[in-house]
């Protein structure tokens, strides 16, 4: 797990009170979170746009009434 530069010193600048054990610990944190995040917008489902919607919905109508 790489670090920015100067990440150390924004978690610092964040946390000021914590030790250095504890900032590691912060910044494992964060990178765990940053992936689950990103894990999750890469597993959502596409977002639908409108115009397909309708095309989807025109077509279940048509087959419903017709």
């Amino acid at each position: 797990m790489e670090s920015h530069p100067n990440q150390h010193g924004a978690l610092r600048k964040l946390y000021p009170t914590l030790s250095d054990k504890e900032l590691k610990e912060a910044e494992a944190n964060l990178h765990r979170y940053f992936e689950f995040a990103l894990r999750t917008v890469d597993s959502r489902e596409p977002e639908v746009t409108i115009k397909e919607r309708s095309i989807v919905s025109l077509k279940n109508n048509l087959f419903e009434h017709g």
